[in-house]
């Protein structure tokens, strides 16, 4: 377990082939660079799972899991499985690019 404020660099160098993120996301301002972190501490092959509370909360920050859905695949992950009220499984895949477009080349 890590305590770390989040919206700085995580201390840790080793890469994890789990990274379980339980109602963070919501009090995070600064997500883009939460989730290039997590993508950062994430192994090939690794996942991630995001879980956020759909409740309006009286702390925090609105949220979404499409918009989550979409900042992590833009920082590379695939997303494995979404549930539009909870969260979502997402994967980090060795992607190329060829002709301006992302093509997966993970070897299972």
């Amino acid at each position: 377990m890590v305590f770390h404020d989040l919206e700085e660099p995580i201390p840790l160098s080793e890469p994890y082939h789990l990274v379980i993120c339980t109602f963070v996301f919501m009090f995070i301002q600064h997500r883009k660079q939460l989730a290039e972190e997590i993508y950062r501490l994430t192994a090939l092959g690794g996942f991630v799972i995001i879980e956020i509370n759909p409740k309006k909360l009286a702390y925090g920050y609105p949220i979404h899991v499409g918009s989550l859905v979409d900042l992590f695949q833009r920082v590379g992950f695939t997303i494995c499985y979404t549930n539009q009220k909870y969260g979502f499984i997402a994967r980090k895949e060795n992607m190329t690019w060829r002709g301006g477009e992302k093509h997966n080349t993970f070897e299972q």
